[in-house]
């Protein structure tokens, strides 16, 4: 009798099951999660900045106090916006498929979009932070 070996379909071109075929969620399902994403970060900034307007309220006339809890609300408007920009620009990119080619009557000499890891570092810059480190090309030395 011939013993059959298990993995003989698989050695083929990939056309048995699940072999070859795409990982992952579709458009739709990411972009749905990328939704309830938002709408949790829109949730989270406004739980946070109605903590931090009660700690303003109960803080008095203490000038000091004012100018901290100020500063704070301050760093919590920069860090949703900065979220949002991130998670818009996801969106963008789900719903394109990818970068945009250019077409005809596309401007050449407009300025590209700023990428996603210059916001970030931009928005870092502005809250006071030090921006985290990027990978630096080789350089050639010559002695």
């Amino acid at each position: 009798m011939k013993v059959r070996d298990p993995n003989a379909a698989r050695a083929g071109k990939g056309k048995s099951k699940g072999i070859g075929k795409a990982k992952g969620a579709g458009k739709g399902k990411q972009l749905k999660s990328l939704e309830k994403q938002m709408k949790r970060e829109k949730a989270k900034h406004l739980k946070r900045t109605a903590r931090l307007e009660r700690i303003r309220e109960l803080a008095g006339d203490d000038s000091k106090k004012l100018e901290r809890i100020d500063k704070l609300i301050q760093k919590e408007l920069m860090r949703y916006e900065m979220k949002q920009q991130r998670m818009n620009m996801d969106k963008q990119i789900r719903t394109r498929g990818g970068k945009r080619k250019p077409q005809a009557g596309d401007d050449v000499n407009k300025p590209k979009k700023k990428t996603r890891q210059y916001i970030r570092r931009e928005g870092q810059e502005k809250m006071g932070r030090r921006p985290t480190r990027t990978r630096r090309k080789a350089v050639n030395k010559e002695p």
